[in-house]
């Protein structure tokens, strides 16, 4: 459902996504989520081959977002041809500490200076 809104996103940075709701388990008194979250669709039925470049960032030790839910949508962008990174950050659970730090930031920034169009050019 989001046909309506254009298409020009040139590039995705996604800290920690839950890319399968159906397969998430969350105490609502810990996480809040909405009641119908289990009914969200699940990302990996939404790429297209015109997505954007993406960067995944999780945490190795993330107890409430599989780490794995980024590296299996690394695994179907790459298959895809779409230009994907996947940052897993050692010791880091769910936005943690690491997810802040310059190194991390850096990285960040090096990919969307790497994939956003210049002033300029096409």
């Amino acid at each position: 459902g989001y046909e309506e809104y254009p298409v020009n996103v040139q590039a995705v940075v996604a800290f920690y996504p839950v890319t399968k709701p159906s397969e998430m388990d969350f105490c609502p008194e810990v996480v809040p989520v909405p009641p119908d979250f289990k009914q969200y669709p699940d990302i990996m039925n939404l790429l297209k081959d015109e997505c954007p470049p993406t960067m995944l960032l999780h945490g190795d030790a993330d107890t409430q977002v599989p780490p794995g839910q980024s590296e299996e949508l690394y695994r179907a962008l790459t298959d895809r041809g779409i230009p994907a990174e996947c940052c897993i950050l050692e010791g880091a659970g769910h936005a943690d500490e690491p997810f802040v730090q310059e190194e991390t930031k850096l990285i960040v920034l090096e990919f969307l200076n790497k994939h956003l169009k210049k002033e300029g050019r096409q």
